[in-house]
């Protein structure tokens, strides 16, 4: 589902950027959604916004690593790019990892 519009985008024309900034705006707000939702008794809407933020969570990585090697202009270019897109999801990894650690869960 996630994924539609990123694969017809990829196939069909050469506007990737407004479809990874589509799919950024509708996980932005998603997790502003999950946030005000936080404090919530209504389980059942909790569990439909946590979906849709794990449904549209990567939808955009594929067209934005698309849309970062067609603009390239080398192929120096080009892999240099790609490796920073790379490390900046890999580095969001190793934050979450030491935001979120076990020793700090609630008992």
């Amino acid at each position: 589902m996630s994924y539609a519009p990123t694969l017809g985008s990829s196939s069909t024309g050469r506007n990737r950027a407004a479809v990874v900034i589509a799919a950024g705006a509708i996980y932005w707000g998603c997790m502003l959604a999950t946030q005000q939702l936080a404090d919530s008794n209504d389980r059942n809407a909790r569990y439909a916004v946590l979906t849709l933020v794990l449904a549209f969570n990567s939808a955009f990585h594929p067209s934005n690593g698309a849309w970062l090697s067609l603009n390239a202009k080398t192929p120096a270019e080009r892999s240099i790019t790609l490796a920073m897109w790379m490390m900046s999801g890999n580095f969001s990894g190793i934050i979450g990892s030491q935001l979120f650690r076990s020793d700090d869960s609630p008992r």
